[in-house]
């Protein structure tokens, strides 16, 4: 019954457009209407056609591939060497998770990862001037590089974030990441975020083929990785496996109760946060 959340979100909106606000962050969340990206895609290009500004960051995304799952192929991660996956849809996952709902471990030397922003598109629509891997090692040994002329250059990494940093010379679509895992070491990769400074939309999507509210809740880096997005809004798109079973086992009062710990992490990391919850 309270809209002004909402309306502090479209006036960040107006000051973005009067140059006054260089970014608007939206994070939308869901099941596999969101991870199959086409919805959470088109709405990311169209709020930038909207706007007439550039394509800002791309969001957070996730090698989805190494899990022999679908995603929204406009973009791809390949991979090499073995890697095991694990997602929030067990309710004791075996390893932390966060924003993306989803991990991979790999203990192989010759582990590495390249992503290409632009797979379906000539012309370099999204593009980045720093790459984060959202992630940790087993032992703190393991240090992710890339290759510049022939030399390696090692990521800074920042640990309040579990995040490892590359800066770049100039803005790009597509890197490859190699990983140094000692011997008895290992890395469990959590996301990529290509990250930019120019003005515009930001738009974040995560989707889980079959996630339920409680799936996102028991992602225990789900706070921290939120402080990546910032988000102004929330485009909710979970419930649909909430309420995938006989009417008399489905408890309203456990559902909505789940949604308003899930409204509370987000609103701990911003206070103002508007929520948008559609159907699917």
């Amino acid at each position: 019954g309270d809209s002004s959340a909402m309306h502090t979100f479209y006036n960040k909106v107006r000051e973005m457009q009067a140059g006054k606000r260089r970014n608007v962050n939206l994070w939308h969340v869901g099941g596999s209407h969101v991870q199959a990206g086409v919805f959470s895609h088109r709405m990311r290009t169209l709020l930038s056609t909207m706007t007439g500004m550039p394509r800002a960051k791309r969001g957070i995304l996730f090698p989805f591939g190494l899990a022999k799952t679908n995603y929204d192929k406009n973009y791809t991660i390949e991979h090499v060497g073995n890697w095991s996956t694990w997602r929030n849809l067990s309710k004791q996952p075996a390893g932390p998770l966060g924003i993306t709902g989803i991990a991979a471990r790999t203990s192989d030397s010759i582990a590495s990862i390249t992503l290409r922003l632009n797979a379906r598109s000539r012309k370099p629509e999204w593009q980045f001037d720093r790459l984060h891997i959202i992630g940790y090692d087993s032992a703190g040994g393991v240090r992710p590089y890339i290759l510049h002329e022939g030399e390696r250059r090692y990521a800074a990494r920042h640990a309040e974030s579990s995040t490892y940093t590359f800066y770049y010379n100039e803005l790009r679509d597509t890197a490859t990441v190699y990983f140094d895992i000692p011997k008895g070491e290992e890395f469990t990769l959590t996301g990529i975020v290509p990250d930019n400074d120019l003005p515009g939309f930001c738009y974040y999507a995560s989707g889980i083929n079959g996630a339920a509210v409680p799936s996102w809740l028991r992602c225990e880096d789900l706070e921290r990785d939120l402080r990546i997005v910032a988000p102004d809004l929330v485009i909710f798109a979970i419930g649909i496996n909430d309420a995938h079973m006989p009417a008399d086992k489905f408890d309203p009062e456990v559902f909505k109760n789940n949604y308003r710990k899930l409204m509370a992490l987000i609103r701990r990391v911003s206070p103002d946060c508007a929520f948008l919850f559609i159907t699917n």
